[in-house]
Parts: structure tokens; C-alpha cells; sequence
């Protein structure tokens, strides 16, 4: 059975909040991140792991306040620590209103892209990070 197809409703709840062994799936909602993303696919976001802190390029997941959690691209780390975040899609806000985020708010680094009977990886891709003032 591929992994897209977990009934998320039969699982612990201790797994559906923190993950298992380091990895959570999440499922996508919107077309922000197309091509990388459809809606209804679902995410592989592993939590981050000392020695390799997110960075330029990688898609990662994050939940801040009481927003929704978002999957979206970081973009240049700033002088202050901060990365920007894009969207991968034309239909994406501009990263401008996304605004920018901490390393220690990112919840983890999405690995792979599971898509009905399809699994694909998801590679850091600096060349898609958004530069300042886009």
C-alpha cells in the first residue's frame, strides 16, 4: 500500500502529532507550491537534525501562531538570520507578504512528495530561492 494511501484517522494520536521516527505527513492544500506540490498531495517532512539545519533552497513545513502551517520555499538567509519564503507557484503570495522566518521555527525539512501511487524526493534546489526584494 503506498504511504499516500494511510487513513491518517486509524493512526495513534501520539503519531499524528509529533510523527514517527523523526517523519510526519502532511497533506497539501492549495496550488502555491506547483509544480512541486499539487493539492491533495502529501508531504514527507522530517524533523531537522543537528548538523544539517535547513537552508537555502529547501522546502520546509512551519506553523506559526495560529495560522495554518504552510510548505513553502526558503529563500536567502538575511545578516539577521532570518530566510524568506516563497512559493514555488504563480499563484503563491509574493514573498513580501510571506514574510521571513527563524530556523527554530520551521517544524522540518520536506523529503519526499507522495502523489496517489508516486513518490518522488524533494532535493534542496538553490537556484529556486527568492532573492531580496522579490
Amino acid at each position: 500500500m503506498p504511504l499516500s494511501a494511510v487513513d491518517r484517522s486509524r493512526l495513534p494520536g501520539a503519531v499524528k502529532r509529533r510523527g514517527l521516527f523523526g517523519f510526519k505527513l502532511i497533506r497539501v492544500r492549495g496550488r502555491s507550491m506547483v509544480p512541486t506540490f499539487c493539492d491533495g498531495d502529501y508531504a514527507l517532512v522530517r524533523r531537522p537534525v543537528r548538523g544539517r539545519p535547513p537552508g537555502t533552497g529547501d522546502v520546509v513545513s512551519l506553523q506559526r501562531g495560529g495560522e495554518a502551517r504552510l510548505i513553502k520555499r526558503l529563500g536567502i538567509r538575511s545578516a539577521n538570520g532570518r530566510f524568506r519564503l516563497s512559493g514555488d507557484g504563480a499563484s503563491s503570495q509574493p514573498s513580501v507578504d510571506l514574510g521571513t522566518v527563524c530556523i527554530h521555527e520551521i517544524e522540518g525539512v520536506v523529503v519526499a512528495r507522495l502523489s496517489g501511487s508516486r513518490t518522488s524526493l524533494i532535493r534542496r534546489q538553490p537556484g529556486k530561492a527568492v532573492q531580496s526584494g522579490q
